[in-house]
């Protein structure tokens, strides 16, 4: 079994993960962690546009031809 991460899904679900503690808090514990959220969903939105939303994990099968 080969499971890939993004950095983009690594930080999708830190933001779900945020989203889902926010529900269950109240006063400023629920403005931080839903910035937080927030943040971590335009972080992975802009990696995505920049181009850095490389694949991790996975790649151990993999082996290079020697020089």
């Amino acid at each position: 079994m080969n499971i890939t991460f993004g950095i983009k899904t690594l930080l999708l679900l830190l933001a779900v993960l945020l989203f889902i503690l926010a529900v269950f808090n109240n006063g400023d514990t629920y403005a931080n962690l839903l910035a937080w959220g927030l943040a971590s969903v335009a972080a992975a939105l802009l990696l995505t546009d920049i181009g850095w939303d490389r694949k991790l994990g996975g790649g151990m099968n993999r082996r290079s031809s020697g020089p």
